[in-house]
Order: structure tokens, then sequence, then C-alpha cells
């Protein structure tokens, strides 16, 4: 696997750090295919119109989260970027599987709607794609089960350390490596 070489600002411009105390909000991401985000696209465009404050994700924004750090001390991004550049090319590249929908933080007090690769093992965090973004906690608990099947696959040949900034309800992502 290489890191990514993508653009450094995904989704458009960053006009606002999201910052507080000299932390930065971190993930690690795959960044699918044009080919997979033009069928994540097609998917939204099936689906009847989201409930009230519900938007889906532009194109440019869409990426599977491997790993969310949080918020990390930005004195520890250069140890991250390293660690990632030293792990990134000791691996081959892989088949990423999507299917089955999920809703963070949980169905019936949801923000993200996402597409789920088939889960490995329980753990805490769960590897994601977002679709949709609310501002404000809603159930989806209804909705959840007549969403149209789906499933695809890709190469995954690259990894980015991501930046999210948070503006009024609305990320941006710079890729840092």
């Amino acid at each position: 696997m290489r890191r990514n070489h993508g653009a450094a600002i995904v989704g458009g411009g960053v006009t606002g750090p999201y910052i507080q105390g000299e932390l930065a909000r971190l993930f690690v991401a795959l960044n699918p295919p044009e080919a997979l985000k033009e069928q994540l696209t097609e998917l939204a465009n099936r689906i009847s119109p989201l409930p009230p404050g519900w938007h889906w994700q532009a194109p440019e924004m869409l990426h599977l989260t491997a790993r969310f750090f949080g918020d990390v001390p930005v004195d520890e991004i250069p140890a991250l970027q390293e660690q990632l550049a030293t792990i990134a090319p000791r691996h081959t590249p892989m088949r990423l599987q999507l299917t089955g929908w999920g809703a963070f933080p949980s169905a019936s007090r949801a923000r993200d709607l996402a597409i789920l690769p088939p889960p490995a093992a329980p753990r805490p965090f769960k590897p994601h794609l977002t679709l949709a973004r609310c501002r404000v906690e809603s159930n989806l608990e209804k909705l959840l089960p007549t969403l149209p099947a789906f499933s695809s696959d890709w190469e995954v040949t690259d990894v980015a350390l991501m930046r999210s900034y948070l503006e009024t309800g609305n990320a941006t992502h710079k890729q840092l490596f």
C-alpha cells in the first residue's frame, strides 16, 4: 500500500481550523475510486428524500474512515505521519467489501448514515463510509430497514491521514499524509 497522493484538501477550502487548545481532529481514511463514488451517488439518488435536516455528502467527501483518533495534540501529528509512512509500504493492496447500512452513534440517535464493511470482529469503533449527515441527532430506526441493498468492493491501494475541520455542522478535510 502507498500513501495517498491525492488533493491536499477534500471538499473545498478550509476556512477555520477545528483546534481546541492545540488539538486536531484526526482519522485514517481509505479513499474509494471514482467509479465507486459514482455508484454511491446513484444509490443516494435512488433513495427517497432524507428526513428533515439530513444532507448527502458530496462525492469528493466520500471516504472510508478506517481509524478515528479524535482530538490529538498537534505536536503528535509528525509521529503519526512517520508511523504511516513506515507501515503503509509494508502492506500489499487489499480488497475491501462494503455491504449493509449503519447509523452513528446509533440508529436511535443518528448523526451519520453510512455504508459498512462486513464486521471482522466486535470492537468499539466500526469502519464506515458516511453517505449522509445531520447536525442534530435523529431517529433512523424506521428508515434503515427500508434502504435498498448495496454491495460493492474495491482494491485499496493507499491510505491517508486526514484532519477534520467542523464548521457550523459541516465537515471539511485536509490530507496530512
